[in-house]
Formats: C-alpha cells, structure tokens, sequence
C-alpha cells in the first residue's frame, strides 16, 4: 500500500480524513477517502501500489470484464447499456471532428464495435488480457495493453472518451497530458465519472456503490474534474447527465448496505436523486464534453 502525502490534484499537503468504504467486490477490506482542504478533492488514501492494483479486478462480478450476464442487477446493466451505446454513438456523431476514435479502458469493445459499425477507425485500450480476448472474440476488435497509450501518434484522434475510466489512473495529470497531445486541434474529449456530490451519494454515504474502493482511486465532483482539465488547456463544452446511473447505483448500494437487493427502494432513491440534481446538475453520473484549445 502507498500513502499521498498531498492532493493530487492541487498539491497542497493539507489533507485530511473524510470516510471510509469497504471494498464489497473483492477484498472486503476497508479503506479510507481523504479530502482536499483547499480544493476539496477526495481520494483513496492510502492505496493499492500500481503491481497491487491487479488482485483488486479479480471477480467474476466486474461486469465490464467478463460480460457476465447472471444475476437481476447484471441483467439490467446489459439492458440499460444498448440505450446507453445509442446515446453514446450519438455524441459521437455530434462531436466528431475526424474519423479515428480512442476508447481508454474499452472494457471488451462494446462501445467502439457501435462506433466501427458506423464506419469509423476505432482504437481501444484495455489492461485487463480476458477484456481483450473477449472483445477480439465477439466484435474482432484488437484491444491494446495499457502501455500502448503512451506510444499513440501525436495530433492523431478526432476524439478520446474515458467511459467510467479516469478514476481508475494512477497518474491523472500525465494522461491528460498525453490525450491532449494525441488529439488534433479542436479534438474533443470526452470523460465520464461518477459525482459524490450527488443525491444518492450524500443518503448511502460509506455504503455508495460508486466509491468502489480501492479501484476508484479518485472521487471527481464538477468542478475538480473541470480544474483538471483546464490545467491541460481543454475548454468545458457541455455536462451531459447519464440519469440511468443513479438507478444502477442505488440498487449496487442497496446491496451493500443490507446485503440484499432492495429493488423498490433503490428506484424511489435514484429518481430522487435525479429530480434534485436538476436544480444543481449533481447527477449520479456525469459526462464532460471538453475541446482541445
């Protein structure tokens, strides 16, 4: 395990103690968030070294992994995601300034094979080797490694998208970094992240699904991730709610919290939550459309 000493994203050493999650997936350990005094940015701390990091992936459970399709709450996760693959494609459409599409931590391809079917150069990377065979096997997609990124062409992609990925990255500030040197002037970039400020975040607390310790290195509310990425010159086009998260989140909090899937209550917290968040946009789950400048 390694301790930060200071926010990583600020740098300012004065942190301190916030909450504390057990990882439900794996381990069943406990681990604690720390806040950001001065930029109030949450963080796993301490956490899993980077050869660590592996034995935390290792259930049959991470359903971006495995495609495993058993259980109530994985069979809706794949039914929800065909609506959300259409509403993905279509930012895509909107958005696209070229034809070559960079997807981070694609999982097992299903997004980019919604993206080649329409005819577009599509790019994947993802560290998990049974992701990548699987994504081989179903859409004939060759997914890279993680180390592939950092050898990407300079002023190459029309777009990069972070689906749920950004909070895994150990080091945030050279990825940004790097994406913005691999996209062509005016690219666009595209990150979603789950939001503790949001409604159903405040009401679960330690038992909030998307904490998800120790893979969830960092905790990005609105403005943090916007700090971030106007460090590395990327101008705040649009925040695009993604209101089925809340829903999908409640029931995994349900889980957590009772240790049983409490289906009634969990759709009575996610549909609040959403009707809150439209005073102060504090969905569950946001999406940031950023333009390189």
């Amino acid at each position: 395990m390694e301790y930060i000493s200071f926010c990583p994203l600020c740098k300012n050493d004065n942190i301190a103690y916030k909450i504390s999650c057990i990882d439900f997936l794996v381990s069943g350990k406990e681990f604690s968030i720390y806040q950001c005094h001065n930029c109030k940015f949450r963080f796993t701390n301490p956490r899993p070294s980077v050869n660590e990091s592996e034995f935390y992936y290792k259930s049959d459970d991470y359903i971006s992994h495995t495609e495993s399709k058993s259980g109530l709450i994985n069979k809706m996760y794949f039914l929800v995601r065909k609506i959300t693959l259409l509403q993905k494609l279509r930012l895509i459409k909107k958005y696209r300034v070229n034809n070559r599409i960079l997807d981070i931590g694609c999982g097992t391809g299903a997004f980019l094979n919604e993206c080649k079917k329409n005819n577009m150069e599509v790019s994947g990377i993802e560290p998990s080797e049974l992701a990548r065979k699987i994504g081989y096997e179903k859409y004939d997609i060759e997914i890279f490694p993680d180390e592939f990124f950092f050898n990407c062409n300079e002023n190459y992609f029309g777009i990069v998208t972070m689906w749920h990925v950004l909070e895994h990255v150990y080091d945030i500030n050279a990825y940004i970094e790097k994406i913005y040197r691999i996209l062509i002037n005016n690219g666009i970039f595209i990150i979603a992240l789950p939001n503790p400020d949001s409604y159903d975040a405040k009401i679960y607390e330690k038992f909030w699904a998307a904490y998800d310790v120790p893979r969830h290195l960092y905790h990005f509310n609105k403005d943090n991730i916007i700090t971030l990425a106007k460090k590395f010159n990327f101008s705040l086009i649009s925040i695009i709610p993604m209101k089925f998260d809340s829903f999908y989140i409640s029931l995994l909090s349900e889980k957590n919290k009772n240790g049983k899937t409490n289906f009634y209550r969990a759709i009575l917290n996610g549909l609040k939550s959403n009707l809150l968040a439209r005073k102060d946009l504090n969905y569950s789950s946001l999406t940031y459309i950023f333009q390189k400048t």
